[in-house]
């Protein structure tokens, strides 16, 4: 246990800590004694108290379960961890405990987030400027566009198939034999 990469934190059926290894330690920025000393709840942003609450009783009630949660660092700072619990029980099949395993995704989380939100305001961008813009996914030949097919050609977006072919035969005939040639040599060329 003390060689796990997720943190490890064994509870009693009164949620006092009976054992916590460093890597669980080391998720909190507190020391194991410091840990054993105290509750999970003094770990736990206040507002998330009733939810932390539940995943123990879920665990001290016989059920495993898996989620996503957060815990408060020493520091005050959020570790945001992918939870499995699963009952602890005696040599008579009694639950007399729960096990939690604890893996750290914070910096997973927040890349994510921040993809998300950079996302959000490129389409945010844009709507605004009212462009259409597209993109062609050459292995599939699947394309995806913008809002803006509407404001410039006229189309609906669920007139407009996904497909090369459909923005092919939107270009002017005299125009086309050109550009397709263009899209050729450029897919070869890895562009």
């Amino acid at each position: 246990l003390e060689t796990a990469n997720e943190g490890v934190w064994l509870i009693d059926r009164d949620a006092r800590t009976q054992y916590v290894n460093d890597r669980m330690a080391a998720l909190l920025g507190a020391t194991p004694d410091r840990i054993t000393a105290s509750t999970i709840f003094d770990f736990v942003f206040p507002e998330d108290t009733s939810t932390a609450r539940d995943w123990i009783d879920t665990g001290l009630a016989g059920r495993s379960e898996e989620f996503d949660f957060r815990f408060r660092r020493v520091d005050g700072e959020e570790v945001l961890v992918v939870a499995g619990t699963s009952p602890v029980r005696d040599d008579v099949g009694r639950v007399v405990g729960a096990l939690g395993l604890f893996t750290d995704v914070t910096a997973r989380r927040r890349a994510e987030a921040a993809v998300a939100q950079v996302n959000e305001r490129f389409a945010l961008a844009v709507d605004a400027v009212q462009a259409l813009i597209y993109e062609w996914d050459v292995a599939t030949g699947k394309v995806e566009r913008s809002s803006g097919l509407f404001g410039l050609l006229g189309y609906r977006p669920h007139e407009v198939p996904a497909t090369q072919t459909w923005w092919r035969e939107q270009i002017h005939p005299e125009d086309r034999e050109r550009i397709v040639v263009k899209s050729v040599i450029d897919k070869a060329d890895g562009d």
